[in-house]
This record gives structure tokens, sequence and C-alpha cells, in this order.
């Protein structure tokens, strides 16, 4: 009976799944006039292949807490994310994919996943292989897959897409627990490029992606593989 039950409802979020992914989304407001404006989550794209699981199930506790006490558009608010305007009218996001990742997880409404966009360029006249070169050329998107080299073509089109890369995880909690130290003038995906460092030399196959525990072991192998 139990089970039965479990099918009835697995069949019924599923469906309700499918008719939420449905919703004709409005295009992002138009930008005030320091060229900023809230875009939904389907209105915006990736520029990289992973995320860290690990830092999103941190935010997605803070995002919660947030949203509980009314202060949820506060916290947006204070992390823009810079982006550029494709040819499909979706603005590709060059920082605050865990943010957008996070609220894509979280459990609170639609009408609150948002994310406070910086329009720095319009590249909308180009075709999607010009944009995606032009990109590309200008050190605008993040082409490894857990250390693996892919094309622009393969960029995932919705941030639910992102898939994890625990050495991405492990680095942010090395820069949180201030194992290792990220510069106010880092360059674009620079935690991306240390999680490469110590790809070859951590064997991170048993680590559960969420679980902080089990990261904290590796903490001073990475001190040791980074510091100067």
């Amino acid at each position: 009976m139990n089970y039965i039950f479990f099918i009835l409802t697995t069949l019924f979020v599923s469906q309700a799944c499918s008719r939420f992914t449905k919703i004709n989304i409005p295009s992002c407001p138009k930008l005030n006039e320091n060229n900023h404006c809230y875009a939904a989550l389907t209105q915006i794209a990736p520029t990289q292949m992973n995320i860290g699981l690990l830092p999103i199930e941190h935010r997605t506790s803070k995002i919660l807490k947030e949203s509980r006490q009314n202060e949820l558009n506060k916290y947006i608010d204070k992390r823009k994310t810079r982006a550029i305007k494709g040819p499909d009218g979706k603005y590709y996001i060059l920082d605050r994919h865990h943010l957008a990742a996070s609220l894509y997880y979280s459990p609170i409404s639609y009408q609150q996943k948002k994310i406070l966009v910086d329009q720095i360029d319009d590249q909308s006249a180009k075709d999607r292989t010009e944009f995606l070169n032009w990109m590309d050329e200008n050190n605008y998107l993040y082409l490894k897959n857990n250390g693996k080299k892919m094309s622009p073509e393969d960029l995932p089109r919705e941030v639910s897409e992102l898939t994890n890369d625990s050495y991405r995880g492990l680095i942010w909690l090395a820069i949180r627990t201030n194992t290792i130290k990220k510069p106010k003038d880092a360059a674009n995906y620079f935690e991306f490029s240390l999680a490469e460092q110590i790809r070859k030399e951590i064997d991170l196959s048993r680590v559960r992606p969420r679980v902080r525990e089990d990261y904290l072991p590796y903490l001073k192998e990475v001190k040791k593989i980074l510091s100067p």
C-alpha cells in the first residue's frame, strides 16, 4: 500500500513540475539606469559546467533562513551578478552560479527565485555559434567538466543542468576556512583553476558531495599543494 502511495505521489509531483516548466516566463524587465534588472532563473544561462554541491548545501540553508526572516531580497541585492545578454535573450552570468543553483534547490516560492543582473554587454545580435565563440575568446566561459575539456556547445542551457565537481566544493571549503586565500582581484573562474591544480593530487572519489565532514581531512593537503 505504501509503495502504491509513493508511486502516485511521484507521478503527481512529476506532472506538477511538468506544468511548472511550461509557464510562459516574461522577459527580464527593462534595465534601469545602472543596467540592472531582476531575472528569473529561466532567464539566465550558465557559463560553466559544474558547481560544488557542498557550498550549495550551505547556501540553501542560508537562503531559507533569509526567506523566513523576510530578508531574502536584501540578500540577493548584495549579490548581483555580471552578465552578458545573448542571442536567445537570456543573460549569461559570469559569476554567482552557486547563488543561482542554491535558489533553484531552495524550498522557497517561485517568485523569490530571482537574480539581480548587471548587464555589462549586449551581444544578442550575434547568432549562437558566433556568440559562444566571442564569449570563449573573451575568457567568459569555463569549458571543463570535472577536469575534462569541453566545447562551448556543451554548456548547460539552464541552471538546473549544472553538475557537481567535488574539487570545486573542496576549494570553496578551503577558502571559507581560511586554509587558502582568495585575492580581491581574482580572475574569472579562479576557484576552478585551483581545483584543477589539486585534481590529480587528491582522490575525492569516496567523498559524499554534500557532507562537509568528508572534505575536512583533505584541507591540509590542499594547503600543502597550493601554498607558495
